[in-house]
C-alpha cells in the first residue's frame, strides 16, 4: 500500500508538471522533411519538366518543386511558385503563396524551431547542391490567382495563442501580416501585426522575430495567417495553435471529480482511507475552481492558475492517505484555527492566502501564528496549510 501511495504522487507530480504548457493542436515547420516531401506532392511539375502537360493540373509550374539552388535562373532569385493554391496540404492547409530560399539574411532567434532555429533545407542541386540555408512559407502580394498570399488552418475545437516565427521580406520597409476568422463565411481581419524590417530589429544578429496572437476562443474557430496587400512580403518560417487554457482545467477538474466519486466511501482513520477533511477539501475547491472555469470573463492567467490549483488539491488528496503504522503519510493533525485577522497553527508549516479565482495573494514559510496582511482586503479567501484548504472571510 505504502509503494502504491508512493507512486501515485510521483506520477501525479509528474503529470502537474508535464502540464505546465498548453497542448498544441496544430504545429508546423515548413522546412521539415514531412513538409518538403508534401511540396513535392502536390507541386510535381510536368511530365518532361518543360511541357504543359502537368502531372497535376491544379499544380501550375512545369517544373517540380526542390530545394534548387537560390542562384539558378529558373527559379527567379530564390523563389519556387507558381504552386498549387487548390489541393489541401496534407489534406488540411489551404496555401496561397511560394517557398523561399535565403543564403543572405539568415533567422537567429533561437527560441523557436527543433533544430535550434535556423530552419535550413539542403539544396538538391544546382551551384550550391549539398549546402544548408533557411526556407520558410512566402505570403505576398498577389499570390498567383488567389490576389494575397495566407496559411489556411483547418478548423480546431478551441484557440489559446497562434505563434508565428516570421522574417520581413524587406529591408527598405516593414512588413504586415494579419490574423483572420471565418466568420459566416468571410475572412474578418482580427489582428494585424507589422513586422520591421530586417535593419530595424533591435539588435544586429536578430533579423527574425517571433509574433503571438491570444485568439482565446473556447468555441470551434478556423483561422488564417494572410498578407496585407500594402506592404508585402513575409516568410513564415514556423507556426502552431495552442489548445485554450480552459481544456486544461476542465480536464483537471474531470480528475478530481473522478477521484472524489471513486472515494466516496473510502472515507474514514482506517489504513488507506481518506480522513473527512482532506476529501472535503478537495470537494471544496474542485467546486470552487469548475465556477472560475464556467466564468468566461475569466482571463487565460486565471485559468492558468486555476489549473495548478486543482492539480496541487488532487496532489495534495493523495498524499494524505491515511497510512498509520508505516512512517508515511500519517493521519492528519494538524490545525489552522482564524482568530479575526490572525492565523494559528498547530505547527509550524507554510501558510497560502489565495483569491477565489486561485489566484496567490501572499505567502509566508515555517510560521505558527500569521497576522493577515493589510493587503488582503475585507472578502471571502482560500487559506492553504498543511491541514489542508479552508475557505475564510477577512474582515476589516
Amino acid at each position: 500500500m505504502k509503494t502504491k501511495n508512493l507512486l501515485l504522487v510521483a506520477v501525479l507530480a509528474a503529470s502537474t508538471l508535464c502540464l505546465n504548457a498548453q497542448r498544441l493542436l496544430i504545429s508546423e515547420e515548413f522546412s521539415s522533411p514531412e513538409w518538403q516531401a508534401e511540396f513535392l506532392r502536390l507541386n510535381p511539375g510536368s511530365t518532361d519538366g518543360t511541357s504543359a502537360t502537368l502531372i497535376n493540373p491544379n499544380a501550375p509550374n512545369v517544373l517540380a518543386w526542390a530545394t534548387r539552388s537560390p542562384a539558378d535562373a529558373t527559379y527567379g532569385a530564390y523563389l519556387y511558385g507558381s504552386m498549387n493554391i487548390t489541393d489541401l496540404y496534407f489534406g488540411k492547409y489551404k496555401l496561397a503563396g511560394n517557398t523561399e530560399i535565403i543564403n543572405g539574411t539568415v533567422p537567429t532567434n533561437k527560441t523557436c524551431a527543433a533544430d535550434g532555429g535556423n530552419h535550413n533545407v539542403t539544396i538538391s542541386e544546382g551551384a550550391k547542391a549539398g549546402l544548408e540555408y533557411p526556407m520558410g512559407f512566402r505570403l505576398f502580394k498577389g499570390s498567383e490567382a488567389s490576389g494575397t498570399g495566407y496559411f489556411e488552418f483547418p478548423e480546431v475545437p478551441n484557440a489559446g495563442r497562434v505563434y508565428m516565427h516570421v522574417l520581413c521580406g524587406n529591408n527598405t520597409t516593414a512588413s504586415e501580416l494579419v490574423i483572420q476568422q471565418l466568420v459566416d463565411e468571410v475572412w474578418t481581419t482580427i489582428n494585424t501585426k507589422t513586422i520591421k524590417k530586417r535593419n530595424d530589429i533591435e539588435a544586429t544578429s536578430k533579423v527574425d522575430e517571433v509574433l503571438n496572437y491570444y485568439v482565446d476562443s473556447r468555441t470551434p474557430v478556423k483561422l488564417r495567417i494572410a498578407h496585407t496587400t500594402s506592404k508585402p512580403f513575409v516568410l513564415l518560417f514556423e507556426t502552431s495553435i495552442e489548445e485554450h487554457p480552459s481544456v486544461e482545467l476542465k480536464q483537471s477538474i474531470d480528475s478530481a471529480t473522478a477521484i472524489l466519486a471513486a472515494n466516496a466511501s473510502n472515507i474514514g482513520t482506517a489504513y488507506g482511507q481518506y480522513p473527512q477533511a482532506v476529501y472535503d477539501s478537495l470537494a471544496y475547491v474542485k467546486d470552487s475552481l469548475t465556477i472560475v472555469h464556467d466564468d468566461l470573463t475569466k482571463t487565460r492567467a486565471n485559468l492558468m492558475n486555476a489549473t495548478t490549483g486543482m492539480n496541487d488539491a488532487i496532489t495534495y488528496f493523495y498524499a494524505n492517505v491515511n497510512d498509520v503504522g508505516t512512517g508515511f503519510n500519517p493521519v492528519n493533525t494538524i490545525t489552522l484555527k482564524q482568530y479575526g485577522r490572525k492565523l494559528v497553527t498547530s505547527e509550524a508549516t507554510r501558510i497560502s492566502i489565495f483569491n477565489t479565482d486561485g489566484t496567490l495573494l501572499y505567502q509566508q514559510d515555517n510560521v505558527k501564528i500569521m497576522d493577515v496582511p493589510a493587503s488582503i482586503r475585507q472578502g471571502i479567501y482560500l487559506v492553504k496549510s498543511k491541514s489542508g484548504v479552508q475557505k475564510m472571510y477577512f474582515g476589516e
